[in-house]
């Protein structure tokens, strides 16, 4: 049998070699559907992942422990499916805990991987965990590689979004078309993401010498109900133009508010969401949109990178967003 190149999966994707080779390498520059795309085909080619051989190494348990704090959450099954995407054309087992956002449900679940001498981990943190089980972790010689989250001035990698980008993207646009009164739907002040979210809101206000007075943020607390009812309370308070959410289920919770106060999306209120979801463009709703497979692949490469070199110095990999146009922002420039 014909050993499949890379040149083989590029001309059945329609895409060039280095396009592959990026893909396969989990490497920056991609976008999750033409990964996604690429990564399938590979596996239906019979592609040999043989060029990660280095990563293989004798004795090891070939298993990876990962930690995720909500999965009911979408966006966490997409990180999942990059993340498995990379680990499993190598074998590996992957053993997955749902911390339910709970700090002692986490410890304990890091301690079980330990006891399963796992061969590494990848962690969304919960607020409020113990730094002291990840120190005893590494300083076991058991790889940690942050997602999404981190937890501060703690030595160890990670592969994040720009979210204080993200939500300026956001502010901009709105600006753009003429909003001056916007609110903002936040998550959870404690967890990374809300924080730096909410805290691109704020210098977003500064930046653009927005009134703050005129721009009030409610706590949604990364909850479909706790969002529903800030944004109600927020739309009934103040005379606001538009709504930009902190995560896909702040988005959902705004999306009732504006339904249940009676209000017409663009007509009445603009919105931006967060997160790129199948339903999404069925309504026509403007995103901020994160690249979820990817931040699923590079931090397992970089995992797997450093169970095989131990050694190797630890990077903090930060991903750009991207503000998908649709139709639910009005423009009142006029």
């Amino acid at each position: 049998m014909k050993k499949v190149t890379i040149k083989d999966i590029a001309e059945r994707a329609g895409v060039s070699p280095a396009t592959v080779s990026r893909v396969l390498n989990h490497q920056n520059g991609v976008s999750d559907e033409v990964a996604e795309k690429i990564m399938k085909i590979a596996k239906e080619m019979n592609y040999s992942f043989n060029m990660n051989a280095r990563i293989l190494r004798s004795g090891k348990s070939k298993i990876i422990g990962i930690i995720i704090p909500d999965i009911s959450n979408s966006f966490f099954s997409k990180v999942l499916y990059g993340i498995q995407s990379v680990l499993q054309p190598l074998n590996y087992k992957i053993l997955l805990a749902n911390t339910e956002e709970n700090p002692k449900l986490e410890e304990e679940y890091l301690k079980t991987f330990v006891d399963h001498k796992v061969d590494g981990i990848l962690s969304a943190p919960t607020r409020n965990v113990n730094k002291k089980v990840y120190l005893d972790i590494i300083n076991g010689s058991i790889p940690v590689v942050f997602f999404d989250r981190i937890i501060p001035q703690m030595n160890i990698s990670s592969v994040t979004l720009d979210n204080q980008g993200a939500i300026e993207k956001a502010i901009d646009h709105l600006l753009q078309k003429g909003h001056k009164k916007i609110g903002f739907v936040s998550g959870i002040k404690e967890i990374y993401t809300g924080e730096q979210r909410e805290k691109g809101f704020l210098n977003s206000l500064k930046k653009f010498n927005l009134n703050s007075k005129e721009c009030p943020v409610y706590g949604g607390q990364f909850s479909e109900t706790e969002a529903e009812k800030a944004a109600k309370e927020m739309l009934n308070n103040f005379s606001i133009t538009a709504v930009v959410c902190s995560n896909n289920k702040t988005t959902i919770g705004a999306l009732r508010a504006i339904k249940n106060v009676k209000l017409r999306i663009k007509e009445d209120i603009s919105i931006i969401g967060f997160d790129l979801e199948s339903w999404s463009d069925l309504i026509e709703i403007t995103i901020i949109s994160q690249p979820q497979f990817s931040i699923g692949m590079i931090c397992a490469q970089r995992l797997l990178r450093e169970i095989e070199n131990k050694n190797i110095e630890t990077e903090n990999i930060v991903l750009s967003p991207e503000l998908i146009i649709r139709n639910s922002v009005k423009n009142i420039t006029k």
